[in-house]
């Protein structure tokens, strides 16, 4: 087995895997770490690839919500991360067939995101445009999920979406004035009317 110090070819890879593969998974695990305390950009790198998916969505709120509080806390907020983050939580809302908890990921990283730039995030970089591009995915995801889902709604589902959107909605005090909770309340509306299914308002 021939190991060179860069992996630069199909074969380096195979015979770097074939060598790993000889240490025990506590000896990678170590190393691993080892690297993690010594390079921020890696370690965040292996928690967006490794952590858990598919996670209960209280679960990957609550864990989004905690690390863009500890961005906030410093500063100056690492934009990059937090786009990793927010895509990371997106990532879950698609993980998931139920309507309610896509939308309660959605909103929580428009909320989040927006709390960020309030709060300054990517003003002195002036590169705050890349956390208003994620906000506005998850706008237009919002719109593909309710457009594609409404219609398999009970009337206690649809009743749950309502009321989650139009509370969400109006808490949101957008900083570019872009309500995109707003906007996915009233397409809900629209077309749970134009079905005959529209709960009261």
């Amino acid at each position: 087995m021939d190991l060179r110090e860069a992996i630069d070819t199909v074969e380096d890879r195979e015979n770097w895997k074939e060598f790993l593969l000889t240490y025990s998974k506590e000896e990678l695990a170590e190393l691993i770490l080892d690297r993690m305390i010594r390079d921020i950009n890696f370690s965040r790198d292996i928690y967006c690839k490794l952590s858990k998916q598919g996670e209960d969505s209280d679960m990957v709120i609550s864990a989004y919500e905690a690390a863009v509080k500890k961005e906030t806390d410093k500063k100056v907020a690492d934009i990059d991360y937090l786009e990793l983050l927010s895509k990371k939580a997106m990532k879950s809302a698609e993980s998931t067939e139920d309507l309610l908890e896509q939308l309660r990921l959605y909103v929580s990283v428009i909320v989040g995101l927006d709390s960020e730039v309030v709060s300054g995030a990517g003003y002195e970089e002036e590169n705050e445009d890349v956390l208003f591009q994620v906000m506005n995915e998850c706008g237009n995801q919002m719109l593909r999920r309710i457009g594609e889902k409404h219609g398999d709604l009970t009337a206690d589902g649809l009743g749950a979406v309502y009321n989650f959107l139009k509370s969400e909605s109006e808490k949101y005090d957008p900083l570019d004035g872009d309500n995109r909770i707003e906007t996915a309340f009233k397409k809900l509306i629209m077309l749970a009317m134009g079905s005959n299914d529209a709960v009261s308002v």
